[in-house]
């Protein structure tokens, strides 16, 4: 019996033929009701691998995102604040909703905080110069 390793090898390199032989295989309806039972099966006893695996699947195919991308950019932090992100904290992935094109990994509190202002930097800075104003009146009381 040849070794894993020596499968695997072969099966890359005969891999249209791997592809043509198990695409006749699923044709037979008897192999396709296995497999689709098979496939239920092990999606309801592995919730959390399921909603892991179409994360990683959305994030690929919406905004190009590779998991390899994604860990870089998690140690980077929070594209906004700069802040890092807590260990088992799952960051916003952040994207401009006009045009659909991935920002960057931001915390919850951040990413809604600019979508609360719909985007607009002139409504951040508004805000910014009415905290701003608020913030010298107080002191100014305590004074």
């Amino acid at each position: 019996m040849a070794s894993a390793a020596y499968q695997r090898a072969w099966r890359k390199k005969h891999l249209m033929q791997v592809r043509a032989y198990r695409k006749k295989w699923m044709r037979k309806s008897v192999n396709k009701k296995k497999t689709n039972a098979t496939s239920t099966l092990w999606r309801k006893r592995n919730p959390n691998k399921v909603r892991l695996q179409n994360r990683w699947s959305h994030y690929q195919v919406r905004y190009g995102l590779s998991k390899k991308e994604y860990f870089e950019l998690r140690k980077k932090g929070c594209w906004l604040c700069g802040e890092p992100f807590r260990r088992k904290e799952i960051p916003d992935v952040d994207h401009d909703h006009l045009t659909d094109k991935f920002r960057g990994l931001a915390h919850a509190l951040c990413n809604r905080a600019i979508g609360m202002v719909g985007d607009s930097s002139k409504m951040l800075y508004k805000i910014a110069k009415a905290l701003e104003a608020y913030e010298k009146r107080e002191k100014a009381k305590l004074q």
